[in-house]
């Protein structure tokens, strides 16, 4: 073989490698800052094994091997998933709005309220009627 033959082929073998490395150290990354805002963000009642910053102290000193221990002992898979809805789909939430008016008002307000309108409406009107404009006004336009 020809010495430029060979080191044509190094160089191909060399540059698959190095995208392969690029690669490999890529997803090293992406699981290594999954792991650690999943740590991060994990309620502590959800961690297993050790505590939180012991596992973040695991996870940052030996990357990868940090991160997989941390997926597979670290948290707990068997938790709970709490589903949040919207206030108003809360049906304690709408139980706490009226609990908190009625703290808000008090019973009398609302009854002498109640009381006063039902006179205005029961007494008689007696706002004068207004009369029709007279077609000789001399404000009015006529079209």
């Amino acid at each position: 073989m020809r010495p430029e033959a060979d080191g044509g082929r190094s160089r191909i073998y060399a540059l698959r490698m190095a995208r392969v490395s690029l690669v490999i150290l890529l997803i090293g990354m992406i699981a290594e800052v999954a792991a650690i805002v999943s740590c991060a963000l994990t309620p502590e009642p959800q961690v297993r094994a050790i505590p939180k910053p012991l596992w973040l102290l695991v996870i940052v000193l030996f990357p990868v091997v940090g991160a997989v221990l941390w997926f597979v002992f670290g948290r707990d898979r068997q938790a709970p998933v709490v589903r949040r809805t919207a206030p108003d789909d809360d049906p304690e939430f709408l139980r706490s709005l009226g609990r908190r008016r009625q703290a808000a008002l008090p019973a009398r307000a609302d009854e002498e309220t109640l009381r006063r309108l039902e006179q205005e409406l029961a007494a008689p009107d007696t706002t004068p009627e207004t009369e029709p404009d007279d077609e000789d006004d001399p404000g009015r336009r006529r079209g």
